[in-house]
């Protein structure tokens, strides 16, 4: 077809995987949003992919330099066994224009002839028109109200007798082939038939095939060769072929040649279609003699109905023999109902409630040119109640609806009933009916667990009352809904290797329901088409009252002798871009090696390849995601023994490929187990799910009220983050996380508050850019960095950002605290024959009493005013507190106690400091709690640092017993600014918004969420916050009694033997909530050694 090509088409093998990857990471430049979702190839995915291929053939295009430089993926089809797929097409850019495309398609209709195959397929997206006209060029066809399917008929075309005979004089189908290349669908309507025209023509010769786009095949061909024709077309009335609407099937034959011919006739109808005649068996067709035999017919309620352009319809088989020639032709339509009914919603069936009346609707259809009159009669499958009618008349191509009122009676035992719904079409003086329509109704109880089946779309629905499934019987494929109808998840299975696109994808499933005490147990069952005598059957249970589908396959080789060697891929079905809110995940959780990894779902940073697949790297088999619209994670939950690859996209599970096994004669294998569960609040909740079904692990204490550490996939922090100096030059470092191996291309930049000066430190200077450091998987890089801050700089916490700059622009926080110079003097005084250790930092000053309690007492700003109130130096009763010194008093206490305020302990308070933070360490042993917490060593430090407004209050305490204790670290501060609570008023942060208190004369008590504990007191320009760190598992707690306003610091930790564990908690004078949020963060970044 083409002389002295440069380069060749060979096919894959798997030692080009390298050069592969490397190829198809090249098309990323005219892939839209990147070839294989932007995640770029590596050998490893392409062994995966290719090695492991159902391909017919995988194509490969070489260069003059020996380079790969285009693919085409040759698939059989997933529903027809005379065809095949393309499944990607592609070229790298520098070759784009060298016809290397045609070439790969050429050589896939080449190879497709030579198997028997008679139409290739492929979709492609509807942005991509430049390829149309190459497509249509090599003899595809866009198939109209599609975007954008295409089928090439030429390897069946070239296989027809009359076809091969004139393609025998004229070989070069290609240059000989005559049409037009729009970028558009091709309808073309000839005598009321939608048909795709092929076109040869050499000199005077020429071959038109025609093609009916509903049947898939062959419908009529006209070839000359010389002065010879010949002419048979199959033709109906009109293509739209509706139920009860007669319509007429005819023969054309036109002689050409030197002689008459008789041919043999035997047509095939087709299920539903009725003859209103007969066709001859025998036609005799004299030289230059046009004849026409036909027959009308009609179609009955039993006729298979369009089901969409990417199915045949049911056709009309038209076998002609003569001559020698043996000739089979397709003719069909797209087959209706005159009337159709549908739910407004995707999903058909309807919950309601139980014991009151509801109001079903549904929408009503004329699928027809003409004006309809009919009715519909409904009948319930369970129920005494008379048959309904609704009378129907419809405007031509109209849509409208229908409504009825249906109740479940609160006495009825059953909580399921299908209603089938039958249109009559009134055509002339009869009365047709027409497919029925079944719509099944379940009712919205407690406990509920109930099944319907579909016969018309072949589905069954599960329902229990908290989620709904939807199993489509061609594929075994799986819908999980949330709730009712809230989003889904999709399930699918398939046996390998090889994987990819095969027959498998439309098996036929059998099914049998059991009904459980508490649920519903599903079996389907099926013959491979793939494999030989394997026996595929899945399973999947569900229980009433639990947000849970359970599911798992079993494989059985049926073969008498032979052994199978197979495997599964469970794929969880990415969606991709969905503009539903119901099925759009914000974020993803992966647990691998000892890390819980979170990604954002718009990123691939945490997409196999960029992670290893090695499931043995799962140290819990779980993956969670986070949903968009509702917050709530779900997660998928494996069990790992037979897993040997997990992979992920997007953060979420894709697919789980299980160990292949050698199964012998009449054993079984059960390759998949795993559970969809949803609902959770937190991780924490979906470890312990793990942990219930498959896991058996325990966790830490802390771990239960927090959750898990969680790290990003990308991260940039600070290292051991300390106070930053104004007027000084700061040596300090940046952590770069990298849980993955994305690479990540572009540039990080320090973004400074206004004034400062912030430059990375390189081998070759100060930087304010620099490119991104190579990363991998869980793998950190340091990066020195110099901060410069003006010596008159009065914020006490900044921001200081790291920003990426490349595929995405992400900015990092990361909030420092900022100290001027000068000194934190810690003096040690007697104060009423009490021995006090006064910290003054030149903005603030408080004491610590030395020998009783470690109460802070006495806090002062620079102005003399006061946060605190206490009752120094006598210990007395206030209110609850029998032991009351007051300021901030420590208590410990055993969660199990019954008396939490006891003697303030007998201590010992010595100076400390730990860099820039000074202040005092109060030492004590537990002696006053006898009954759980005696032995129990503990040390407080109160530390502050140079003009700030910020202390930081550290509890360690030291488990060294055999015992595993729980212990309630807290700091009771009793809060009265200006010596008083008159005229304050409270900010509490709840779980997701801020309340205000004011001042009354009213008993008030509020909690502050984990991670989120921040409490404000404030009044006119005095305030003071309290906080936990974020490193603490504890909250904030106020308690405003009227006449005390306590803030209550708690932290609740489990100290195994010999262990010991650090509490830390804070305040900070004057400072706005934001502000003081802001040094809460930064707080928590700290590190002491």
């Amino acid at each position: 077809m083409t002389s002295q090509q440069k380069g060749k088409i060979i096919l894959y093998d798997p030692s080009l995987a390298e050069k592969a990857a490397v190829m198809f990471n090249e098309f990323n430049k005219l892939w839209p949003g990147g070839f294989g979702g932007g995640v770029p190839y590596t050998a490893e995915r392409v062994h995966d992919w290719l090695d492991k291929t159902s391909a017919i053939a995988d194509l490969l295009a070489v260069d003059e330099d020996g380079e790969l430089c285009g693919y085409c993926g040759l698939y059989p089809h997933w529903r027809d066994e005379k065809a095949a797929y393309i499944s990607i097409l592609g070229v790298i850019p520098k070759v784009k224009g060298q016809r290397f495309g045609k070439r790969l398609l050429l050589k896939a209709l080449e190879i497709a002839e030579e198997k028997g195959i008679t139409r290739v397929d492929l979709h492609t997206w509807s942005g991509n028109l430049d390829a149309v006209p190459l497509y249509k060029k090599v003899g595809l066809f866009w198939v109209p109200e599609t975007a954008v399917y295409m089928q090439d008929y030429i390897p069946g075309i070239k296989q027809n007798p009359i076809a091969k005979e004139w393609f025998s004089k004229h070989p070069d189908w290609y240059a000989n082939f005559d049409r037009e290349l729009n970028q558009e669908p091709d309808k073309m309507v000839i005598d009321n038939m939608e048909l795709f025209i092929y076109r040869f023509k050499e000199e005077s010769d020429l071959l038109e095939v025609e093609i009916d786009r509903f049947g898939w095949g062959i419908s009529g061909i006209f070839s000359k060769l010389g002065e010879q024709s010949i002419k048979i077309k199959t033709r109906l009335k009109n293509h739209n072929l509706f139920i009860g609407i007669p319509n007429e099937f005819k023969i054309e034959f036109q002689n050409g040649l030197a002689e008459d011919f008789e041919c043999s006739l035997f047509v095939q109808k087709f299920p539903g279609l009725h003859w209103q005649g007969t066709l001859p068996k025998k036609v005799r067709v004299k030289k230059d003699e046009q004849k026409i035999v036909s027959c009308k017919f009609t179609l009955d309620k039993n006729a298979n109905l369009y089901k969409g352009a990417e199915q045949a319809c049911k056709s009309i088989t038209t076998n002609i023999s003569f001559g020698g020639y043996s000739l089979e032709f397709v003719t069909s339509g797209k087959i209706q109902s005159p009337i159709k009914l549908r739910t407004f919603e995707e999903e058909q069936f309807v919950v309601i409630p139980k014991g009151r009346e509801s109001t079903i609707s549904l929408d009503i259809l004329n699928t027809t040119d003409l004006p309809i009159q009919g009715f519909v009669q409904i009948k319930e499958q369970k129920s005494s109640n008379q048959e309904r009618k609704i009378t129907v008349e419809l405007k031509p191509n109209d849509v409208s609806g229908i409504s009825f009122p249906y109740a479940f009676p609160a006495t009825n035992p059953h909580n399921v009933n299908k209603i089938a719904l039958i249109p009559f079409l009134q055509y002339g003086d009869t009365t047709i009916e027409l497919p029925v329509f079944e719509l099944p109704i379940f009712a919205r109880v407690a406990g509920l667990a109930e099944y319907a089946t579909i016969q018309e779309t072949e589905r069954l629905y599960l329902l229990t009352d908290k989620l709904a499934v939807e199993v489509s019987l061609e594929g075994g494929n799986m819908k999980i809904y949330h709730g009712e109808k809230n989003g889904f998840s999709q399930l699918r299975l398939q046996a390998g290797p090889p994987y990819g696109l095969s027959r498998d994808t439309t098996l036929k499933f059998d099914y049998h329901l059991r009904r459980k005490r508490d649920g519903l147990l599903l079996k389907l069952t099926a013959k491979s088409r793939q494999i030989e005598g394997l026996l595929i059957e899945k399973f999947l249970e569900l229980k009433a009252g639990l947000e849970e589908v359970h599911f798992w396959t079993k494989y059985t080789n049926l073969n008498a002798q032979k052994t199978i060697l197979t495997s599964a891929k469970t794929g969880a079905f990415y969606h991709g871009i969905s503009m539903n809110p119901y099925l759009m995940k914000a974020k993803g959780y992966a647990p691998l090696e000892g890390k819980i990894i979170e990604t954002e779902t718009f990123t691939n940073f945490l997409t196999t390849p960029m992670i290893p697949t090695d499931a043995t790297l799962w140290h819990e088999s779980w993956s969670a995601s986070k949903m968009l619209a509702s917050n709530e994670l779900t997660a998928w939950i494996w069990d790992p023994s037979t897993i040997e690859k997990v992979n992920l996209r997007k953060g979420m599970l894709n697919n789980l490929e299980s160990k292949a096994v050698e199964i012998s004669p009449g054993k079984s294998y059960q390759p998949i187990e795993l559970w969809y569960s949803f609902g959770f609040t937190n991780l924490q909740q979906v470890r312990q799910r793990w942990s219930q079904l498959i896991g058996k692990a325990s966790f830490p204490f802390e771990e239960m009220l927090m959750g898990p550490e969680i790290i990003k996939d990308f991260d940039i922090t600070l290292a051991k983050s300390q106070v930053l100096f104004a007027g000084k030059t700061n040596k300090l470092s940046l952590e770069v996380h990298f849980a993955t191996n994305y690479p990540f291309q572009g540039e990080l930049s320090l973004v400074a508050p206004s004034g400062w000066q912030a430059m990375f430190d390189t081998n070759s200077g100060l930087k304010r850019t620099i490119s991104v450091p190579k990363g991998g998987f869980l793998k950190k890089v340091t990066l020195p960095i110099e901060v410069i801050i003006p010596a008159n700089y009065s914020n006490i916490v900044e921001n200081l950002q790291v920003l990426y700059k490349g595929e995405f622009e992400i900015s990092f926080d990361n909030f420092v605290l900022v100290a001027s110079q000068g000194e934190v003097s810690v003096s040690q005084v007697v104060d009423q024959k009490k021995e006090l250790f006064k910290v003054q930092n030149g903005l603030l000053t408080f004491d610590v009493v030395a020998e009783e309690g470690g109460n802070l007492i006495r806090l002062t700003d620079n102005q003399g005013r006061e946060y605190l109130i206490d009752s120094f130096p006598e210990i007395k009763a206030k209110y609850f507190l029998e032991h009351y010194l007051g300021g901030i008093q420590p208590q410990m206490f055993h969660p199990a106690s019954e008396e939490i305020f006891t003697e303030p302990e007998k201590v010992r308070t010595v100076k400390c400091e730990k860099g820039v933070w000074k202040g005092t360490k109060s030492i004590f042993t537990i002696q006053n709690d006898k009954e759980f917490l005696t032995g129990l060593k503990c040390e407080i430090e109160y530390l502050t640092f140079p003009n700030s407004k910020i202390v930081l209050i550290r509890l360690k305490v030291e488990n060294p017993t055999p015992r595993v204790v729980p212990f309630v670290g807290t700091f009771i501060c009793d809060v009265g600014l200006q010596g008083t609570i008159e005229g304050t008023k409270v900010e509490v942060q709840a779980e997701k918004e801020l309340w205000f208190h004011n001042a009354v004369k009213q008993q008030f008590t509020a909690f502050n969420p984990f991670g989120k504990a921040l409490s404000r007191i404030f009044k006119d320009e005095q305030s003071i916050a309290f906080f936990v760190s974020e490193k603490t598992t504890g909250t904030v707690t106020i308690v405003d009694l009227g006449i005390m306003l306590i803030v209550w610091l708690n932290s609740l930790v489990h100290l195994e033997p010999f262990t010991e564990k650090i509490m830390e908690f804070a305040f900070v004078l004057d400072e706005p909530r934001d502000t003081a949020e802001k040094i809460r963060k930064a707080i928590s970044q700290l590190s002491f050694k």
